[in-house]
């Protein structure tokens, strides 16, 4: 089973599944296994993705991995609202699937929408 852990200060990944309103928004999630169990985790984060991507307001999703011998990977999933996050990660199905990833499999998910900082990025 995958064990949560918040990525910083503030409200809970949970906490921020509850904020009503806005979109499009991102889960930044930081996922850590032992490099023996990298394997294991890609094959069960692709479960995953394909769970995710039939939901209602999935717009895309990304894994990267570390480079090297890490054991360290990102997903970025982008949805067009909190509460399309929310109803897709409460299915079932998907809940399932998290007391499949590898022992060590810790990770640290948190939601964010882009930014527009004038003369830098837009939102």
């Amino acid at each position: 089973m995958i064990t949560i852990e918040e990525m910083g200060r503030g409200p809970t990944f949970f906490e921020q599944m509850e904020t009503k309103g806005g979109g499009p928004v991102s889960v930044i999630n930081k996922i850590s296994v032992i490099p023996a169990e990298a394997d294991d985790l890609v094959r069960h984060w692709t479960t995953d993705f394909e769970i995710m991507r039939q939901q209602p307001g999935y717009i895309s999703m990304q894994l990267y991995g570390g480079i090297g011998e890490s054991g360290v990977f990102l997903n970025c999933s982008v949805w067009e609202s909190v509460e399309d996050l929310k109803r897709a990660f409460e299915r079932s199905e998907f809940q399932a699937t998290l007391q499949d990833y590898p022992p060590s499999a810790v990770a640290s998910p948190h939601i964010f929408e882009k930014m527009a900082i004038p003369g830098c990025c837009v939102a």
